[in-house]
């Protein structure tokens, strides 16, 4: 629970460094909560027939903090907050043209080749993206002071 809190009062705080159990116990804790979350919004469409989308501002407000969290942990690897932004980057050059590939073909069973190679080459490129993204916020921080600052406790 101290990391949850800690996470939030540090929700403004893009400078310093994170270290695995902040990051891991905060994204264990998200889990949960949009899960129960997008529960909650099914039993309260299926009964009200409105009220997602205040649930869904909920659910933006308490993953807020993720970003700043994201960039510190990324420093505590020494790697620069830019980094951080790769897996957004890559979800949207990749993403789009999934979407918009999924959305312009009839029928996915009548596939051309070429359509179908677009399809699991975008799907390629954000697995490989998430894995990556996975491992660097699973590998230990650098061990005393950084480019970002000194080891956290």
């Amino acid at each position: 629970m101290h990391y949850i809190i800690q996470t939030y009062r540090r929700s403004t705080d893009y400078l310093g460094r994170s270290n695995r159990k902040e990051y891991w116990f905060f994204a264990l804790y998200l889990f949960f909560v949009k899960y129960g979350l997008f529960y909650l919004s099914q039993i309260v469409s299926q009964n009200l027939g409105s009220g997602e989308i205040g649930i869904k501002i909920i659910t933006v407000y308490l993953a807020y903090p993720a970003l700043p969290l994201t960039i510190r942990r990324y420093q505590d690897c020494n790697l620069s907050r830019w980094w951080a932004f790769a897996p957004v980057i890559t979800l949207l050059a990749a993403g789009l043209p999934l979407v918009y590939l999924i959305a312009t073909i009839p029928n996915l069973n009548r596939a051309t080749e070429l359509e179908t190679l677009s399809i699991l080459g975008c799907v390629a490129i954000m697995t490989i993206t998430f894995i990556v993204h996975i491992v660097i916020t699973s590998m230990p921080g650098t061990n005393g002071l950084n480019n970002y600052g000194e080891k956290p406790e």
